[in-house]
């Protein structure tokens, strides 16, 4: 297992897990940590003043499965950060706030973008809630709200917005208290500035909560250029002028099939083809012209099945001797 598992496989996770409490269990039997903390593969730990042997702690670690190699990081100037969080040692205190990789950029929706209000400051609304829940003294969660202010000054909103959301988290309005207790019906509409807005009114006098989606304005066509039907394969229907019809399948492009087709009336060879037998019994001619895949087939396996059911669905009208093909069991019959 420690030589990796399937990315997309819905038990890796959980076996990874299960595997690292068991990588745990293995390292604790020979360091003892005052404190050890772990998200996925990041680890906080702290070292006994007695036992802080740095190379003796990494060489333990890699020791345990060859396949599985660590990292250390040493705290600098007494700090540390680990995962979005900054950790200041201060005496015999640890001090938090919000920590950001150098090159991290993270920014919410501008103002003017064609975007539901609600959606635009809900990043401002996640980056207040993670401040309250980090920050540890009230001069780094100012620093932290400052910062917040010129983003959203930046993108085009008033600073005071992140006051006013800063309010709303420390301080829930009556009315939020309210309508969280009410049960009500959510409606789920495009949004579109102001229309959307007099919608939502309308529908709060009966009861409905109304939330909005974006509208994709964008849309790609299909650049390429489009596939001859004849170039296809699979289930293939030709029309007689007499109002007939034949139903076969083929593995390759229709258009060498339907060529086949034609050489076998050309060629009067009346025992390979059923078009040949109508064309030279009734002198009549198919349209070949005409012809088009009825049915795309995802698999070769599936050509007989298709083609007997498209034949028996149609048997009163084609050309067709039902039992030249594949056998059809009468039970599909049931239920097709």
């Amino acid at each position: 297992m420690s030589e990796g598992l399937a990315m997309g496989n819905p038990l890796s996770p959980i076996l990874s897990d299960i595997y690292l409490h068991y990588f745990e269990t293995k390292l604790f039997e020979t360091i003892t940590f005052p404190f050890y903390v772990r998200y996925v593969d990041d680890c906080f730990v702290l070292l006994d003043q007695n036992h802080n042997n740095n190379e003796f702690l990494l060489s333990t670690l890699n020791s345990i499965d060859p396949c599985i190699q660590f990292t250390i990081e040493m705290e600098t100037d007494s700090s540390l950060s680990f995962l979005d969080v900054f950790i200041t040692k201060s005496n015999d205190e640890f001090m938090t706030s919000v920590f950001r990789k150098p090159f991290a950029v993270t920014l919410p929706p501008h103002k003017c973008s064609s975007h539901p209000p609600n959606q635009k400051l809900a990043s401002f609304k996640a980056f207040v809630f993670r401040a309250l829940n980090i920050c540890s003294s009230s001069n780094s969660l100012s620093a932290e709200l400052s910062y917040l202010k010129a983003v959203a000054f930046d993108r085009g909103y008033s600073p005071s917005i992140i006051d006013s959301i800063y309010n709303k988290f420390i301080k829930p309005s009556h009315s939020e208290k309210v309508s969280a207790s009410s049960a009500s019906y959510t409606i789920v509409l495009p949004y579109y500035p102001k229309v959307s807005h007099q919608v939502a009114k309308i529908l709060k006098k009966f009861g409905f909560d109304t939330a909005f989606s974006p509208v994709n304005k964008i849309k790609f066509t299909n650049l390429k250029d489009p596939i001859d039907c004849h170039s296809n394969w699979g289930i293939y229907s030709i029309s007689c002028k007499c109002g007939l019809g034949y139903v076969g399948q083929t593995k390759r492009a229709l258009k060498h099939r339907l060529k086949e087709h034609e050489n076998y009336v050309k060629h009067k060879e009346l025992a390979r083809s059923s078009i040949a037998q109508h064309c030279w019994t009734s002198g009549h001619c198919f349209d070949f012209s005409s012809a088009k895949i009825i049915c795309k087939c995802s698999s070769v396996y599936d050509l007989d099945f298709w083609e007997a059911y498209h034949i028996w669905k149609n048997s009163h009208s084609l050309v067709n001797d039902f039992s030249s093909t594949p056998f059809f069991h009468d039970i599909w019959k049931q239920f097709l």
